[in-house]
């Protein structure tokens, strides 16, 4: 009997025999020792060793897969690098330092092995779990962007997972990231080095363009793979990747001659896939899914229609290469195919293929039982892994019905999920928007929200990540989101430059002015015309000026027409710092179910209660939010015992007597678990045992008494060194979320080394996580336990001194970065400098159409002026009442705005500071009129004018007088209102502001239309807009609309009545 061959031990895995050779390195067949379950390892070999891009892509797809839990998808096993033992024992043929992953073994090989003759039967249940495992993938915010039958495995019945599964990851792209996916991407961030393989990639991956990357990018390549398994021909083809590219993008669909029985309707559903533009194919793996299903099976069945080709080279199939260096001279590499290619025009974008559904989806079903379990597997993964959601099957069993019904009803509701810290309200809120995507069910986005303003956080941010405009100046994103918005049916300019400004608030100040300068580049490159002298205001600045209502009527309609395909799922997450994000949700519910037509839009908002006992104003718009009928709250406590139990058996099989001590002191906190058991993966305090992972002999673990505790400790045993925790603790002094590109200044100001391997060491222990180059820390109390050890170490007001220092840099927009600056200095105890900040933040937010965050920021800057001792009769303390009162109108507030501009009134008079006082008068006339009260509106106004005059004050005598028009309009005095309104035009126009003479001219066209000269109403308003839309004011352009409308609608009435006359 011969001798088996020498093995390679590997861990708990014996490597038998290379079986393969790929794009990054070898396959090697083996087994798991004790269990004698086979299983492949993928190990990383040769020049790719020592190549960074390489590196980044294994990584990649290590990543990428153990985040997955899909039964169509490749399971991993455990990951690691080849030590020295297993090195020597291979004799050579591995190297010390490589990293391998280890996965399950599919024994019948890929779709390339797959020969004919096969049958329809093969090729639809082919089809269906290729989809079912899209869909999944791209729910979790992942596109494989490499579909393939050389990707796709094939198990056989004796394994533990007998069926087809996805596999190779390794140039997934993240939804998420903002910027490209690989180093050499071009400077502007729109386009990047196409990758893939060739015959297989859409229009916009060979482009590069990647941010119109999508589920549809895997569909178009599933439909080229479906119509070779149908064919066993590619639909394109050509001597190079060129050829092929030009094909992909140009040419029609060769004849479609399936050598196996097809249904009818086959060619169409693979036409669909294989759009050459995104709209025009299916959006989501379900919607192909749903019309898949619904061709129904052909009327007869055969082994063939006609002689089975012959097959096509494999080896084509397995190249995954970088396409631009495909076939071409060194010297003709990089972006000169990229932009041929993308210049290519001339094709209309049409409406997205509708989904073919009989009625509502159903829930897709929970995430498959556990792999088996292999001891002493596991570990190298865990931090990579998602934990299977447990327990709570009652609220999801409700929020799956709550989207349902929104979906039968066509009216929005909202459902708060609220409780302590840890309880798993994201994590429940997730669970839906990733169940509902991958069911085609809906639309997600989501905000996040946090206390210090940061690149990532509320509603202009959540609409940017979902029009993948994050990072684009507005000259840039203004032909994006005319394209999508038009795609929705939006087509109206007014309505796309408000989405542009909106957008423009989710910039930090430093990518703003990146964006802007690298913006000249990418028109250049695109041959679009510079903006220039004549270009909108807003263009030019980033201006938004915006009502509260201006914003609910705006986020509406944005929902509203992204509503049409399927209902929309807003997830708002942490909602307890998002006080104006609480009104609007209130204002957007009772605007919603009072208006016709409807908006199919279910909020899902997370509240934490410790976090909201301590912010007095969310907690009342919150508790106002929840009095509406179309709002629920639920409680989430801790889970039971059972569930517990079961959720730290599926995070890893643990010693029975550590299991039930972990069980114990959790408490139901699932979060206070995961973190402990990471904790203990991450310090190496545990090693395989027969029963499961035990404490490493002779170690003692007590048990933190609290997540601050883990996390402190987890921090400690992570850094290596001082300077790494100044970088984490400068980290946490930026906010929860910052770009690395701030880090690494702070830490040059501190005259800190900084290591740009620590991040992605911290995301590897679950303590970040990455978005492009925007880094977070994955919970709250992570940072906070950070600013904890900085604070008793002394460290933390000479931290955010630092961080505000960076933000007064030369050329920076003072007023986006001031409310960051105001905390900074609080923190740093510069009380005097931050009084003047949080007034800047204040006017901002109040411009931006947020009054609440403005009144919010206004409070704290009392608050600073209280403990710095000033005196009420100190002007600074006026200036913040004028604001706040103002704030308090937009608000609706009008007896907290009468009350603030009194005292200020007051004050001012007091210390005699005229300026102030004018203001302050301003102010009181404006909440008269808009109370009703016109006598002491005429009055407020006569007294602010004549201070105004008095102060010689051009701009404050225009605005006192377009105020003191508006009341006597209301009045019922329309020629002296007009007369008032000329004056203050003539003003404004000597000033060169254009925005206060076009809203003197707005008002003029009110005036002449009440008086019946439409004609001259008309003039006013065309005037007005062509002001509003040279500053970029798109809500007084809407005004100017609305006006001509109504003018036009009275011109009809008037044709009607005298038609109707002349008949009778």
């Amino acid at each position: 009997m011969l001798d088996s061959p020498p093995t390679i031990p590997l861990g708990p895995f014996e490597l038998v025999v290379r079986v393969a050779s790929g794009g990054m390195g070898e396959i090697w067949e083996g087994y798991h020792r004790a269990a004698q379950m086979p299983v492949a390892v993928k190990v990383m070999t040769g020049e790719h060793v020592r190549d960074p891009e390489y590196h980044a892509d294994f990584r990649r797809e290590v990543e990428a897969v153990a985040a997955l839990n899909h039964p169509g998808i490749i399971m991993v096993f455990d990951y690691g690098v080849i030590d020295r033992d297993s090195a020597r024992a291979s004799a050579g043929q591995l190297v010390a330092g490589c990293p391998y992953l280890v996965m399950e073994y599919a024994s019948r090989g890929s779709l390339d092995d797959l020969a004919p003759p096969f049958g329809w039967y093969d090729f639809k249940r082919i089809v269906i779990a290729l989809l079912g495992a899209l869909g999944h993938a791209h729910s979790r915010g992942l596109i494989h962007l490499d579909i393939k039958p050389g990707n796709v495995l094939l198990g056989s019945r004796e394994e533990p997972r007998p069926r087809l599964k996805l596999t190779d990851f390794g140039i997934a792209h993240a939804l998420d990231l903002h910027r490209p996916t690989v180093g050499n991407a071009s400077p502007h961030g729109t386009v990047e080095q196409a990758r893939g393989t060739p015959w297989y990639m859409s229009p916009e991956q060979l482009c590069g363009r990647w941010r119109d990357y999508g589920p549809w990018s895997d569909l178009y390549a599933l439909g080229v793979l479906c119509w070779e398994l149908a064919t066993g021909n590619r639909p394109f083809d050509g001597e190079s990747a060129r050829a092929i590219g030009f094909k992909h993008l140009e040419a029609a669909l060769p004849e479609f001659d399936p050598f196996i029985d097809v249904p009818i309707g086959l060619r169409g559903w693979l036409t669909t896939l294989m759009g050459k533009k995104p709209p025009e194919r299916f959006q989501r793996a379900s919607d192909a899914m749903a019309a898949f299903i619904a061709m129904g099976d052909p009327d007869e069945i055969t082994t063939h229609v006609g002689p089975a080709p012959e097959p096509v080279d494999p080896s084509a199939s397995q190249l995954t290469a970088r396409i631009l260096d495909i076939s071409r001279p060194p010297d003709e590499r990089g972006q000169t195919v990229i932009t041929s290619l993308e210049r290519i025009k001339g094709r209309d974008e049409r409406t997205p293929p509708a989904a073919i559904r009989d009625g509502w989806p159903v829930c897709p079903a929970e995430e498959p039982p556990p792999p088996p379990k292999l001891s002493g597997v596991g570990l190298g993964l865990f931090n990579l892994r998602t934990i299977p959601f447990i327990g709570r099957a009652r609220e999801r069993r409700l929020l799956w019905s709550a989207l349902h019904e929104v979906y039968r009803s066509g009216r929005p509701q909202a459902i708060v999920l609220r409780g302590p810290s840890g309880m798993g309200k994201s994590r429940l809120a997730r669970w839906l928007c990733e169940r509902s995507h991958e069911a085609g069910a809906s639309t997600v986005l989501r905000a996040r929200h946090e206390p210090l303003v940061g690149p990532g956080s509320g509603l202009p941010r959540m609409f940017a990540e979902h029009f993948r405009c994050v990072g684009l100046h507005p000259w840039a994103a203004r032909p994006r989101l005319t394209k999508i918005l038009g795609q929705l049916g939006v087509h109206d300019v007014a309505t796309i430059e408000e989405t542009v400004e909106f957008l423009q608030l989710a910039e930090e100040a430093e990518e703003a002015e990146e964006a802007r300068r690298e913006g000249f580049k990418e028109f250049q490159e695109q041959d679009t015309p510079r903006p220039g002298d004549d270009a909108p205001e807003a263009a030019r600045s980033g201006t938004y000026d915006a009502r509260p209502a201006d914003r609910v009527r705006l986020v509406t309609r944005l929902l509203r027409h992204l509503g049409r395909p399927r209902p929309v799922l807003v997830f708002l997450d942490d909602v307890h710092h998002g006080l104006d994000t609480l009104s609007l949700v209130r204002a957007a519910l009772t605007r919603g179910r009072s208006e016709p037509g409807g908006d199919p839009v279910l909020y899902v908002l997370t509240v934490t209660d410790e976090e909201l006992a301590q912010r007095p104003a969310e907690a009342a718009e919150l508790t106002a939010l929840c009095t509406l009928d179309v709002v629920r709250v639920w409680e989430l406590g801790p889970l039971d015992v059972r569930e517990a139990d079961a959720l730290i058996s599926h995070m890893l099989p643990l010693e029975p007597e550590l299991h039930r001590r972990l069980v114990a002191r959790a408490g139901g906190n699932p979060l206070f678990a995961c973190q402990l058991v990471a904790d203990w993966v991450s310090r190496g305090a545990l090693q395989p045992s027969p029963e499961g992972f035990a404490l490493v002999t002779g170690a003692t673990i007590d048990i933190p008494d609290d997540l601050y505790a883990v996390w402190t400790d987890r921090i400690a045993r992570l850094l290596h060194g001082v300077a790494a925790r100044r970088v984490l603790e400068l980290a946490a002094a930026l906010g929860r979320e910052f770009a690395e590109s701030q880090l690494a200044a702070v830490c040059e100001q501190a005259g800190i080394p900084y290591d740009r391997d620590l991040l992605p060491e911290m995301a590897r222990a679950r303590l970040l996580t990455a978005a492009g180059t925007t880094w977070s820390f994955v919970h709250p109390m992570i940072r906070e336990s950070l600013e904890r050890s900085a604070r008793e170490a002394g460290r933390w007001e000479r931290l955010n001194l630092i961080c505000a220092r960076l933000l007064d840099q030369p050329g920076a927009d003072a007023r986006r970065v001031a409310e960051r600056r105001a905390a900074h200095l609080l923190a740093a105890g510069a009380l005097e400098d931050a009084v003047e900040e949080f007034l800047l933040a204040a006017e901002h937010r109040h411009r931006s159409g947020e009054p609440g965050q403005a009144i919010r920021l206004l409070e704290l800057r009392e608050q600073t002026l209280r403990e710095l001792g000033v005196p009420e009769d100190d002007l600074r303390w006026g200036r913040g009442w004028v604001l706040a009162a103002n704030a308090a109108l937009r608000r609706g507030d009008f007896e907290s705005a009468t009350a603030l501009a009194e005292r200020a009134v007051e004050v001012s008079e007091r210390v005699g500071n005229d300026h102030t006082r004018a203001k302050a008068l301003d102010a009181l006339a404006f909440v008269a009129r808009r109370a009703g009260d016109l006598a002491g509106s005429l009055r407020h106004s006569q007294a602010a004018l004549a201070l105004h005059e008095e102060l010689d004050d051009p701009g404050g005598r225009a605005s006192a007088l377009l105020n003191l028009g508006h009341t006597k309009r209301s009045a019922g005095d329309s020629d002296e209102a007009t007369d008032l309104f000329g004056q203050a035009r003539e003003l404004f126009a000597t000033l060169s502001d254009e925005a206060g003479e076009g809203r003197c001219l707005l008002a003029l066209g009110h005036a002449a239309a009440d008086g019946g000269d439409l004609e001259r109403a008309r003039k006013a308003y065309r005037r007005a807009r062509e002001l509003f839309t040279r500053v970029g004011n798109s809500f007084l352009v809407l005004a100017c609309d609305s006006g001509i409308a109504r003018l036009d609608a009275d011109d009809a009435a008037r044709d009607q009545r005298n038609t109707t006359k002349t008949r009778s």
